[in-house]
């Protein structure tokens, strides 16, 4: 079932490539299957297409960034506990730079702050760690 719905997934952004939200549609489902590299190569693919304005062909504003920044995160939290902590620190970075949510800045910092501490750099995790709590104290 999974296989064919994805298949047809595939099919329909081949027909339809001015359709982001179906690439969102997949990064969702590849978030759900907890393949966040895959969430993360479908995401980016939505947001190279231009955004429509025609009903039904976008989703709210926002919610792209919010599923790459949630994929960024889970890709760099395996990483971490795979024991790469310098792959996962570049790929918080990307999360950082996309997530547009108090909330979701104030994690990629966290884990950011995780990574420095694991690669020696305990000056760095600590500014991390204390821009992760600027971003939870300041007022949304």
């Amino acid at each position: 079932e999974f296989r064919r719905v994805l298949f047809r997934s595939v099919q329909a952004t081949r027909r339809y490539p001015l359709r982001r939200h179906l690439q969102i549609a997949i990064g969702m489902h590849y978030l759900y299957q907890n393949r966040s590299a895959d969430a993360i190569t479908e995401l980016k693919k939505a947001r190279a297409i231009p955004a429509r304005t025609v009903e039904g062909e976008d989703w709210q504003p926002g919610v792209l960034e919010s599923l790459l920044a949630t994929a960024y995160h889970r890709q760099a939290a395996t990483l971490l506990r795979g024991g790469d902590a310098l792959s996962a620190a570049e790929i918080v970075q990307q999360a950082i730079a996309v997530a547009q949510q108090p909330a979701q800045k104030s994690e990629g910092w966290k884990l950011l702050a995780v990574c420095l501490q694991k690669l020696g750099q305990e000056t760095e995790a600590m500014t991390a760690w204390q821009m992760a709590q600027e971003m939870i104290a300041e007022p949304a």
